[in-house]
């Protein structure tokens, strides 16, 4: 029950740095980097069934989910931040103190 637990925290917390990714401004100095490794975990997914004498009939079944690896660059420009979500190649090139998005672009490392 605890690792459920555990991993159901780090899927909030991916999700929470997904949906802040969004946030960020186009361009900017990069002030962090973040890397989520993949991870699955297993959840269910219940159905209820109403049958025609009135009772109710649910079941559930375990389903495997799957977070993809995240690549995320904080990026900061005047008072506008955020991160924002990169491919690996872009976050490999990227480093704290670069700008973004020339760092992102083949060669300039």
């Amino acid at each position: 029950m605890i690792r459920r637990g555990r991993q159901a925290l780090l899927a909030a917390a991916a999700l929470a740095a997904l949906a802040a990714a969004g946030c960020a401004p186009e361009a900017g100095q990069v002030t962090d980097r973040r890397y989520t490794p993949a991870h699955s975990w297993v959840d269910q997914q219940c159905t209820t069934i109403l049958q025609p004498s009135g009772q109710s009939v649910r079941t559930c079944t375990p389903v495997t989910r799957y977070e993809p690896d995240r690549y995320a660059l904080r990026l900061e420009a005047g008072d506008d931040a955020g991160w924002r979500r990169v491919p690996e190649d872009e976050y490999d090139r990227c480093h704290t103190g670069d700008q973004y998005p020339a760092c992102a672009r083949e060669g300039t490392r």
